[in-house]
């Protein structure tokens, strides 16, 4: 099997915004810069008021004559800036004039962030509060939940292996982009992640788990996503049902065993075992179904084993890069193997 690599990058909406935000506030102290000349002449016209004052005092006439004869000018505002350091505490103090025209431009900047926040409020769901009984070891996934379905506080569910199993949505929905084709099996659907995804791009999903609990859990967050209508359901073992299927693309991604992959130097597919199974077994069952395979695998896995499934045929290794972190692996097989490079793809030919 020849391989050509590919990596791709991705970023999650909640890290867009981080940044985003960071380049709003460092704009902002851009904005307010220091003006001393400003300060200066206050403190002269301070001083001179006070001069006079004390002339007129010594003169007798105190109180009786006004400073200033026939003005009208009002004494312009200062807007006062406390900068703080990275310990809380005061340490600068600036001040800058406030002009008519420069008013506007800050109202005009603080209604179009209103705006950007009701066009958010239209679609504003209440943040779901973390479970009170939530296990310490899922914490960490508890942090990534937006990234793992944006629609999360809608009433996405997930049960334990669902938290570390779920493909993060940008991936999910990468997949999908590629994948789009009429019919396509998830033969391994879990919470339904990927299904999801792949009912938005693809006619008809059909997906499989061997738990009923899983399937219940992923038909809720189908009718989350408005995709329920698109997927068929199965209950049962992908090695029994797949032979008796057909598909124009067959999405494996295979349960890993939990989070303790990452700590073997090599991910191998023959030790990746479902039953009596492998991940050699499984990947040469969905060949005889059709040659689109898109194989779902952890970063570390070995690439001289993908090489070895079809010495003969040409596969995509494609590194998921998430905020610039390598999250996993996807292999393309069949149609789907380069069509990036290609100018019309069509992965339902081939099957």
């Amino acid at each position: 099997m020849a391989i050509t690599y590919r990596s791709v990058y991705l970023v999650t909406d909640d890290d867009c915004m981080k940044k985003r935000g960071k380049k709003k506030k460092s704009k902002k102290q851009r904005v307010l810069s220091v003006h001393e000349e400003d300060l200066v002449h206050e403190n002269e016209q301070k001083e001179m008021q006070e001069l006079l004052h004390g002339e007129m005092e010594m003169a007798g006439v105190g109180g009786l004559l006004p400073l200033a004869f026939g003005s009208t000018k009002r004494k312009k505002k200062m807007r006062i800036h406390v900068k703080f350091d990275e310990d809380g505490n005061q340490s600068q103090i600036e001040m800058q004039n406030v002009g008519s025209k420069r008013q506007r431009e800050e109202d005009e900047d603080q209604d179009l962030i209103v705006k950007e926040e009701a066009k958010c409020d239209d679609t504003h769901i209440a943040a779901v509060e973390k479970p009170v009984n939530l296990d310490k070891s899922l914490e960490k996934y508890w942090a990534q939940r937006y990234a793992l379905f944006t629609k999360f506080d809608h009433g996405i569910r997930l049960d334990h292996e669902g938290w570390f199993s779920v493909t993060p949505e940008v991936i999910s929905k990468h997949h999908a982009k590629r994948i789009a084709c009429d019919l396509v099996i998830d033969a391994f659907t879990g919470c339904g992640g990927n299904a999801i995804q792949l009912a938005l791009t693809c006619r008809q999903v059909i997906a499989i788990d061997m738990d009923p609990c899983k399937i219940e859990i992923a038909k809720h967050n189908a009718k989350v996503y408005g995709v329920a209508d698109r997927i068929e359901w199965l209950v049962g073992d992908a090695f029994q049902l797949l032979p008796n299927l057909q598909a124009d693309v067959i999405f494996l991604s295979p349960p890993w065993g939990g989070p303790e992959y990452l700590n073997a130097p090599e991910f191998t597919l023959d030790t990746m075992m479902m039953g009596d199974q492998s991940g050699i077994d499984l990947f040469h069952l969905a060949r005889k179904i059709t040659s689109n395979i898109v194989y779902f695998l952890p970063r570390n896995t070995s690439k001289a084993q993908i090489r070895s499934l079809v010495p003969e045929e040409t596969c995509e290794f494609e590194h998921n890069f998430l905020n610039k972190k390598l999250k996993t692996i996807t292999i393309y097989c069949g149609a789907l193997a380069c069509a990036l490079d290609r100018s019309s793809p069509s992965p339902e030919s081939s099957g």
